[in-house]
């Protein structure tokens, strides 16, 4: 029995030094790095890739229910936004465009917004592609939990589509 004793000693040791460097790990992983301090943004963001700079700007217009165009640093710039498709005008759902792009408005209208790029930095029309938050809502997962938008899922750019698809 006293040759089991010192094995175990180890092993509990082991136990023991591996829960304490996997808790140091863990904080090094959260993404609270890639906001800054000051700022207080939904538990969502933590779906957001921990390499994703957190980029802000103000919105000068919304486009429909899933696009809107922002200034940043002079220049203007259109944001589609990721992991959502909103209906569309021009083909026979115009007032439920409207009510989209409305609601996207009524959200993110001439307000500072918080932007995250997943993998791809642009769609194919040029479009910036973002996960938006404004203040501590996660616009993208806001819309579809509203009814405004579907989720929808564009590979690559998959990091926060279970948070997206979720209806709370």
């Amino acid at each position: 029995m006293k040759k089991n004793a010192p094995s175990m000693f180890l092993l509990s040791f082991s136990f023991l030094f591996l829960f304490v460097f996997l808790s140091g790990c863990i904080k090094a992983f959260m993404p609270v790095s890639t906001l800054e301090s000051d700022q207080d943004f939904s538990p969502y963001v933590l779906c957001v890739p921990l390499t994703s700079e957190r980029q802000s700007a103000v919105v000068s217009r919304v486009i429909d229910g899933d696009s809107i165009e922002i200034l940043r640093d002079g220049v203007q710039y259109q944001v589609r936004y990721i992991g959502i498709d909103a209906p569309e005008y021009g083909v026979g759902a115009d007032g439920l465009a409207e009510m989209s792009r409305q609601f996207n408005q009524d959200l993110v209208g001439e307000k500072k917004v918080a932007l995250f790029r997943d993998v791809s930095d642009k769609d194919r029309f040029g479009r910036l592609l973002r996960y938006v938050f404004v203040e501590d809502l996660f616009v993208n997962q806001e819309m579809v939990r509203q009814g405004f938008a579907e989720s929808k899922a564009y590979p690559p750019d998959l990091a926060c589509q279970n948070v997206i698809s979720k209806n709370n």
